[in-house]
């Protein structure tokens, strides 16, 4: 017969290893075909709707904003502006009130999420544009204490610039703001 010591173990064993194991619904936008990078987080906040916007993914919505509202391709690029022309002229911290810069961030993340998760990449390179645009205007709210994250931000900016989604002058204003922020 087990002694009281070793039963006692054994349901602490396994009450701890059992309390570990939870498991959460997906958001409504992520499918399960890729593994997201570690440093892509889906805001689970975020809802879907029935429609889709594009590559099979529903059009998202927070703080009763929905992606389609502020789509790149169709507000932006069917406008004639760049992803990032169009993310400069409408998510500028200067021109927002934060609590839009930051439901866009959420958006846009979602969708960058959704993206990665089926693994489709032709719009992703774009999308990331605008995306990490967003979320430097989201430091730069913070002030002198969002400035690291506004400069790693502003660097992704860059690196996902090409001419498909950055005039040269557009890039050329990223450099600059990026030199100004390494210098200050």
């Amino acid at each position: 017969m087990p002694s009281q010591k070793l039963i006692s173990l054994f349901l602490i064993l396994t009450l701890q290893f059992s309390a570990n194991i939870v498991r959460c619904q997906a958001p409504c936008y992520l499918s399960s075909s890729f593994p997201l990078p570690r440093d892509v987080i889906a805001p689970p906040e975020v809802t879907c709707d029935n429609t889709n916007i594009f590559a099979n993914i529903p059009d998202v919505i927070f703080n009763g904003l929905r992606f389609s509202q502020i789509n790149f391709q169709t507000s932006g690029v069917a406008q004639g502006l760049t992803p990032l022309g169009y993310a400069i002229a409408t998510f500028s911290a200067g021109n927002q009130n934060p609590e839009f810069i930051q439901t866009a961030g959420k958006l846009y993340t979602a969708v960058n999420a959704a993206l990665r998760s089926r693994g489709e990449r032709d719009i992703l390179k774009q999308l990331k544009v605008v995306d990490f645009f967003i979320a430097s205007q989201n430091d730069a709210i913070k002030g002198p204490d969002g400035k690291s994250g506004q400069l790693r931000n502003l660097k992704k900016v860059r690196k996902n610039c090409s001419k498909a989604n950055c005039t040269g002058l557009e890039l050329k204003t990223i450099k600059l703001k990026i030199k100004e922020l390494e210098t200050v």
